[in-house]
């Protein structure tokens, strides 16, 4: 599918058409054969550049909330940024963080892992290391006790549940009151609670004295607007909608499977867009087409791009094989990596190929599979700790 956008600015001079493909490489998450980028993006690039939306997202936002009216439109891609930018600290460079490949330092690692969860309110290193780098890489991936499993599966995700039946335990945990107030709370939880004593009563100080700042100047409604919401219903279900499409959930190994195979098989890359129009047809049809083609890039895939798939995310199936790989340039250094060593990857086009490419060999199996340690079989209910783990 990729391919058929090489005509896309083809009138273009040569370095506006190049510029133009590396913007549909980012886009789409799947760079063309040989394709190079154009600046080698390093960690603190990364840290740069997603301030840089976080900001930008949260100024919308209060613009929005202080001109009112028709300025409250501001709110979507203030939102959008917000979500983004905080999906991608936690997603993908905190990801690296725990990783040990943000920084060759260990410290480096592990505070800047601290900060910006004391700042987003998400997991803070050492437990986001047990639940990832251990449970979820190492012991039980994609399996019985891997935390993101565990949580799919309380919120319906279940082996041998109609594929239906699982998109619809999907739509209702997006408006679901009970799992927000619950995700919220978990991870209130892991900062306040389940952290370390010094880092625990960092977290004390910092929030009290926002709280008193965000009273003595009456900035509650504002904050509310431009920063609770977002960070919590915005990023819970942009992390919802990430994690149903990441991994073939609760598919064992087969007796006949050689693990390196399965372990390719159990992760896709996920890419977003859909087929360029060809040129055919009168004059006036390919460009209706063309124009028709943006639009749904720009206003369906992009968004998606930006809240379910940040960062390297479309090439999650490279992390999976290469832990420690170049996370920071990854969409060019896939199509390499899988011409040399990985010829069984897979990839999917689009949101609903994707959670379907996941939740399909999840409604196959058969209901019985459960009494074989095939999925959890206790959590009923989201515990506190296996909620942060989206």
């Amino acid at each position: 599918m990729r391919e058929s956008m090489r005509d896309v600015g083809s009138f273009l001079p040569g370095p506006l058409y190049r510029t133009g493909q590396r913007f549909l490489t980012w886009l789409t998450g799947k760079a063309l054969p040989g394709q190079q980028p154009a600046i080698l993006l390093g960690p603190w690039s990364h840290v740069a550049l997603n301030t840089l939306a976080l900001t930008a997202g949260v100024a919308l936002s209060c613009l929005a909330y202080a001109r009112g009216g028709a300025s409250w439109l501001a709110l979507l891609p203030g939102w959008l940024l917000t979500v983004h930018a905080a999906r991608k600290f936690f997603l993908v460079i905190c990801h690296a963080g725990i990783h040990e490949t943000f920084s060759r330092r260990a410290s480096v690692n592990r505070m800047f892992v601290d900060v910006v969860s004391l700042l987003l309110l998400t997991l803070p290193y050492e437990q986001f290391r047990e639940d990832h780098a251990i449970d979820h890489h190492a012991r039980y991936f994609s399996g019985k006790g891997d935390p993101d499993a565990d949580v799919l599966y309380s919120i319906g995700l279940r082996p041998g549940r109609q594929l239906e039946s699982l998109w619809l335990a999907v739509g209702w945990a997006l408006v679901n009151p009970r799992f927000h107030l619950r995700y919220t709370l978990a991870r209130a939880r892991a900062n306040f609670v389940g952290a370390r004593p010094l880092r625990r009563m960092t977290a004390i100080l910092v929030y009290a004295a926002a709280g008193c700042a965000l009273t003595w100047f009456n900035l509650w409604p504002v904050f509310l607007v431009a920063w609770a919401i977002p960070l919590t219903v915005g990023f819970q279900n942009a992390a919802l909608l990430t994690f149903a499409g990441e991994h073939k959930w609760f598919r064992l190994q087969g007796a006949d499977d050689r693990r390196i195979a399965w372990l390719q098989q159990q992760t896709s890359a996920r890419f977003m867009g859909c087929p360029y129009p060809c040129r055919c047809g009168s004059a006036v049809w390919p460009v209706l087409q063309r124009v028709g083609w943006w639009l749904r890039m720009l206003c369906w895939f992009l968004p998606l791009r930006l809240l379910v798939v940040p960062g390297d995310m479309p090439v999650h199936d490279y992390h999976h094989s290469n832990p420690r790989g170049d996370w920071t340039n990854t969409l060019y250094v896939r199509p390499e990596w899988i011409a040399q060593n990985r010829p069984l990857h897979s990839e999917t086009w689009g949101f609903c190929a994707a959670v379907n490419n996941a939740l399909r060999p999840m409604s196959e199996i058969p209901v019985d599979y459960l009494a074989h340690g095939a999925a959890p079989t206790a959590a009923s209910e989201p515990t506190f700790d296996s909620l942060t783990a989206l």
